[in-house]
């Protein structure tokens, strides 16, 4: 064997994928999944490799639930399967810092291209990989700067690369984003993250709005949690990037920068700043005990006026976390199902133990402060670790839940007649939540008098039934209210 294909292969070998590495390729698999929905045939192939990446992950098998999802991606999307260079693309990561240059210096990126797994060294070529940062503006996009790099080079080189963006010139005032993106010769480009394109440092404004937070003496426990959710939001002000808090790889940073000012400015006018507020919010709600709880929230417009509204809370599966609903789990279709029925849907982290009583009624009770939530219409879904705690809430909070919507989870179910109605489902495939206990635990429910409402998927497995189930399991939960 050549010196030249050693060389080859140990460059692009593969290194362990981060948690943000998984997190593209899982959201690039939902992408495609909802765009080329599969035929029944492939869609059973596409469910048992799925949940056989869930399963590699849960063993701590990264990267080869990295590959195994990536594989289902180029089979959903036969540009992708057939082009050896989107292969190569998909295996490839840029890591940059920071995440913001100040417009009126400039600053220079640190950039280094990433092997996520092997790539055979005759797919390789003389391929170049060009990295560009792009400035969206009102007449298209605007390359500020572009760095060529050959593949194999990419890992070999001492010290990172760095690509010099200008500074001054005719950029906006306002912050706005710059785009990264990756192209492989002969793939289509991949916008693989943001840049901050800020007035002065984000150090400089999270300092400051950190001191005038301190300043600040909240009125009363709505703006005690106000001021606790503003005090996490300014936290996430940090231009140095990360691998694990999808909060911040997710982060949208020069527009969360202009609104953490605004918000500081209305807290100093003794105003909550998120109280009917529409849109989507990463926020922290304060439990009893002094922890704050990541959630994310979304409100429609339509529950941001004084018209009592339903709250759905949703709880993610193990892996995930307040993301999941929103971003994910069928590309955020809780989302649409939000502005559809007007409710608000609430979005907390959840840990391996579940979810608290205690920390649910923090939830509930910081959502009252915020918008017209109607305290007979309090609803509950879960998917999977996230089942096992709305399940575990159904039984402790039957006085304020009104229903429960159970996805691949059901846990010591009890309850009787007087317990919140439930709707349970699981997948004929699913090999961590057996679909035979799961009609069981129903069954059992309904005996003893309660409603249920159960569903048994057939060709499906684990996860990727939790879009699709969710317009009719939300109905249903809608339909139900406190007595």
């Amino acid at each position: 064997m050549s010196a030249s294909l050693l060389l080859a292969l140990w460059a692009l070998r593969g290194e362990a994928p981060t948690r943000a590495d998984l997190a593209v390729s899982y959201l690039r698999f939902e992408h495609a999944l909802r765009d080329r929905p599969p035929a029944e045939a492939l869609r059973v192939e596409i469910e048992r490799g799925f949940d056989g990446a869930t399963l590699a992950f849960f063993t701590g098998d990264g990267a080869r639930a990295l590959s195994q999802i990536d594989d289902l991606s180029a089979r959903l999307d036969p540009n992708r399967a057939e082009s050896v260079a989107e292969r190569l693309a998909d295996a490839l990561a840029l890591d940059f810092e920071p995440r913001q240059i100040v417009s009126s210096t400039g600053g220079n990126l640190s950039l280094r291209l990433r092997p996520l797994r092997a790539v055979a060294a005759d797919a390789l070529g003389d391929r170049k990989v060009t990295v560009r940062v792009v400035m969206p503006t009102s007449t298209g996009r605007r390359t500020l700067a572009a760095r060529e790099l050959p593949v194999p080079h990419a890992t070999t080189v001492e010290g990172p690369l760095v690509l010099a963006i200008p500074g001054g010139g005719d950029f906006p005032a306002a912050r706005i984003d710059l785009e990264l993106e990756l192209e492989v010769a002969g793939a289509r480009p991949r916008r693989v993250g943001s840049v901050a394109l800020v007035g002065k440092p984000l150090e400089v404004l999270r300092r400051d709005v950190e001191s005038r937070l301190a300043r600040i003496d909240a009125d009363g426990p709505p703006l005690e949690q106000a001021l606790a959710a503003c005090r996490a939001r300014a936290a996430l002000l940090d231009p140095s990037p990360s691998t694990k808090d999808s909060a911040r790889f997710l982060l949208d940073l020069a527009a969360h920068a202009a609104d953490v000012e605004l918000e500081v400015a209305e807290l100093e006018l003794g105003r909550d700043p998120y109280r009917r507020r529409p849109g989507e919010l990463w926020r922290v709600v304060r439990t009893g005990d002094g922890v704050d709880l990541p959630v994310r929230v979304f409100a429609p417009e339509a529950a941001c006026g004084e018209t009592r509204v339903p709250l759905v809370v949703a709880l993610h599966g193990a892996g995930g976390d307040e993301n999941m609903f929103l971003t994910a789990y069928g590309i955020g279709r809780l989302r649409d199902l939000a502005r559809e029925h007007g409710f608000v849907a609430v979005c907390p982290r959840v840990g391996f133990g579940g979810l608290s009583p205690e920390a649910f009624d923090a939830i509930v009770r910081a959502m009252v402060y915020t918008y017209p939530i109607d305290p007979k219409r309090i609803h509950v879904v879960g998917h999977s670790m996230g089942a096992g705690a709305a399940g575990a809430l159904r039984l402790a909070r039957a006085d304020r839940i009104a229903s429960t919507a159970l996805l691949a989870g059901a846990p010591r179910l009890g309850g009787d007649a007087k317990s919140p109605p439930l709707y349970l489902v699981g997948g004929e495939l699913d090999p961590l939540a057996n679909a035979a206990g799961l009609r069981r635990a129903g069954e059992s429910v309904a005996a003893e008098g309660a409603e249920v409402e159960m569903r048994i998927l057939a060709g499906r497995g684990h996860t990727l039934f939790v879009g699709d189930v969710l317009p009719d399991a939300i109905a249903w939960c809608l339909a139900r209210r406190k007595p």
